[in-house]
């Protein structure tokens, strides 16, 4: 494993009305960042309707290492949010690898307030292990990327297809505890690599070499939507790469600090068409 001060990373992200904090963010990153030789950024806005753009021109115009892209997504993009989130991200990809020098490191990154606690101690823990070609981030006080996971006994379906498999025989209250809530588990720090088929957690280090082959995908191979890290993470996996999720490479603790762990699940389902959406009588006065 290639240690960060003999290494380049380039950081991934995709924006969408991400203007009021974007540079705060972009700042954290950075920061975490510091041991490494050299630093780029890359991020793929679209259909921003505040001052993402502005902010985004600012920052490339004040650092030649950061480049930034708004695309237009497909027509069948345009009214599938899981294949406009996959076009975003291939693209910051396609961008990294014809426009920057190779990089030794990926870091894909949202940029939508989950990097708050994100230190430079926390991307150190990840190169305190060998023989890894993802790490992906914690919240040691509840986790909250379940679309994004994949594990053979915690979370091995898509939690979508499992609500509503269930709540044709159960509560509906009942079903969704079973299929998400109940899987958003603390890790805490200091505990070990978690192994996993997929998971994303708002921040994942790839190595360019495991990377580099794959394509994010925002359809099953049936057509259905999915979680665009699943496929990516799917074929790494199966191509004999290792995933892990690092309890020490915490991006954020809680995102509880402006709204609940259960706002946060709902919130980023109800964007989500098809399987991800929840009804909104599923949604309990507290949430």
């Amino acid at each position: 494993m290639r240690p960060p001060q003999q290494s380049t990373i380039a950081v991934c992200g995709i924006a969408r009305n991400v203007g009021i904090d974007l540079e705060g963010e972009i700042a954290r990153i950075r920061r975490a960042l510091i041991d490494f030789r050299r630093v780029y950024f890359v991020v793929v806005e679209s259909l921003s309707a505040d001052r993402t753009v502005a902010k985004l021109r600012r920052l490339a115009e004040n650092n030649p290492n950061f480049y930034y892209e708004s695309v237009q997504h497909s027509e069948e993009a345009s009214i599938k949010r899981s294949m406009r989130l996959a076009e975003a991200r291939n693209r910051a990809l396609e961008i990294q690898r014809s426009e920057l020098p190779q990089s030794n490191y990926i870091y894909v990154v949202d940029l939508d307030g989950v990097n708050r606690d994100l230190d430079c101690e926390s991307i150190r823990s990840c190169f305190r292990y060998s023989n890894w070609d993802v790490m992906t981030s914690n919240q040691p006080k509840g986790y909250y990327d379940i679309l994004a996971l994949r594990h053979h006994y915690w979370n091995s379906f898509d939690w979508g297809e499992v609500y509503q498999e269930l709540r044709s025989y159960m509560p509906d209250e009942v079903a969704r505890d079973l299929a998400v809530f109940s899987k958003s588990i603390k890790l805490p720090r200091g505990g070990k690599l978690v192994p996993v088929e997929s998971a994303f957690g708002g921040g994942a280090i790839y190595t360019s070499a495991a990377i580099e082959n794959f394509r994010y995908s925002g359809l099953t191979s049936s057509g259905a939507e999915v979680c665009e890290h699943v496929p990516l993470n799917l074929a790494i996996h199966n191509n004999g790469g290792n995933i892990y999720i690092n309890p020490d490479f915490v991006n954020v603790e809680h995102l509880g600090r402006s709204h609940s762990l259960k706002k946060r699940i709902v919130r980023r389902a109800q964007k989500h068409g098809g399987i991800f959406s929840l009804p909104n009588y599923l949604i309990h006065k507290e949430v």
